[in-house]
């Protein structure tokens, strides 16, 4: 038994060493997950394709490691032997230049996106305030029911044009939809101070006074919130154009 056991441990003590080694040798998984495949059996037509699939994906997803996926299998598609080597360095410029902005612009959506349903939120707290506050002391006064009614009607405008405005696609029409909210904004505004000279409840309310403050962080020219997001659609469409010349420059002839 004894013999057995002497002979069995240099054995085991080899085994272990050498799975030791194979673990600390096997290579580590690489970030891209990029299917590997032999470029040289690519031909410039497939280079196409996969190209045009991978751009289209990285211009529409929102997942960084999509985009670099997708970059990363642009470069060594740039790099295949059917591609001509001037054609290789001009693609390689425009696809690092397209994962960089895609990235840049898709961190500065988020952030936008976060504080615009922070102020939107803030808006209509403070329309239910201004409501809860103001509805119950209306009562049978002309003056404060009309002006009340003023105030609703832009308020119910200003969401409406807003609304739309987040959901449209054309730069200009933005454009058209902020003016129209910065005309409207003041007579809002002027209304409820009007209402809080009468409704001293309404002149202290918290919530009603960070609903409008909100307004006008929204339709602040330059550096509001909606002047942030339509100059945010126009990189968009700057990223736009560059992903078309990429598609183009990967286009092998």
């Amino acid at each position: 038994m004894r013999k057995h056991l002497l002979f069995a441990l240099p054995m085991m003590l080899i085994l272990a060493f050498w799975g030791f080694n194979h673990w600390f040798a096997a290579p580590s998984s690489t970030m891209s997950d990029v299917p590997a495949q032999d470029m040289s059996r690519l031909s410039a037509a497939e280079i196409g394709k996969q190209s045009k699939a991978a751009i289209i994906d990285m211009i529409a997803s929102e997942k960084p490691e999509v985009i670099s996926r997708n970059a990363e299998l642009l470069r060594q598609l740039a790099m295949a032997p059917a591609v001509p080597r001037a054609d290789a360095v001009k693609a390689l410029e425009l696809i690092a230049a397209l994962e960089k902005g895609r990235l840049t612009l898709l961190s500065q959506l988020f952030s936008l996106r976060q504080e615009r349903d922070s102020l939107q939120a803030s808006m209509q707290q403070g329309n239910l305030a201004i409501e809860m506050t103001v509805a119950p002391m209306v009562g049978s006064d002309a003056y404060l029911a009309g002006i009340y009614q003023q105030y609703k009607g832009y308020s119910e405008t200003i969401s409406l044009v807003m609304k739309a405005l987040f959901a449209e696609t054309s730069v200009e029409a933005q454009k058209v939809a902020l003016t129209r909210l910065q005309g409207m904004a003041p007579t809002a505004i002027d209304n409820v101070r009007v209402l809080s000279l009468e409704i001293s409840a309404l002149h202290d309310n918290a919530q009603a006074k960070a609903g409008l403050d909100a307004l006008q962080r929204m339709i602040t020219p330059d550096q509001g919130c909606i002047a942030r997001w339509i100059w945010m659609q126009s990189q968009s469409a700057k990223l736009q154009a560059l992903a078309e010349e990429l598609q183009s420059q990967m286009s092998v002839h």
